[in-house]
């Protein structure tokens, strides 16, 4: 399987600003807000969320989104987040039938510090969307330690069922530098 090129949204893609937006909306039916912190109408709140969502779309949509240039935590994650999703799906169907797959990825944008030989300093997160990925995955995995709620053990136990063979791809690449 070979990767010509880096997966990354056209300009014109909404997909990136819409999924930012339904975090944000999973995040607030997961942890509604404290009402006794803000003791707001709920029509002031509405309007308030409502007015929150409209500035972050009008932001987003139309502007280039560049991967090395996504300062914001939560959209950096969304971003890499965005990008594991179709590699995955290729993958998964690439190893159907329990064939072996090796997949080649071909665009110096992968890691391009890495594909730079003369390059002394690794790829971080920030520079390779395979390291953030990397980093994301770890994160997603991590043991949730012994004081962990129930749903904190069921959430890292249905991400390892999703993504644990994913990030096991990720952490075996041979970058080609023997």
């Amino acid at each position: 399987m070979f990767y010509l090129a880096r997966i990354h949204p056209p300009d014109d893609d909404a997909t990136f600003p819409l999924s930012l937006l339904s975090r944000e909306a999973m995040r607030r039916l997961r942890h509604p807000v404290d009402l006794t912190l803000d003791q707001a109408e709920p029509v002031d709140l509405a309007r308030r969320l409502r007015h929150s969502a409209r500035r972050r779309w009008q932001r987003r949509v139309g502007e280039p989104v560049l991967f090395t240039r996504l300062t914001d935590p939560i959209e950096h994650a969304a971003f890499v987040g965005n990008f594991l999703v179709p590699l995955h799906q290729t993958l998964g169907r690439g190893i159907r039938g329990n064939e072996p797959v090796l997949v080649y990825l071909c665009d110096a944008a992968f890691a391009p510090r890495t594909a730079n030989l003369d390059e002394t300093a690794s790829d971080t997160p920030r520079t390779s969307v395979i390291v953030a990925a990397q980093q994301l995955l770890h994160g997603w995995l991590a043991d949730p330690g012994p004081t962990a709620t129930a749903t904190e053990r069921l959430d890292q136990a249905l991400a390892q069922a999703c993504w644990g063979l994913a990030s096991h791809l990720l952490d075996n690449i041979d970058w080609g530098h023997r």
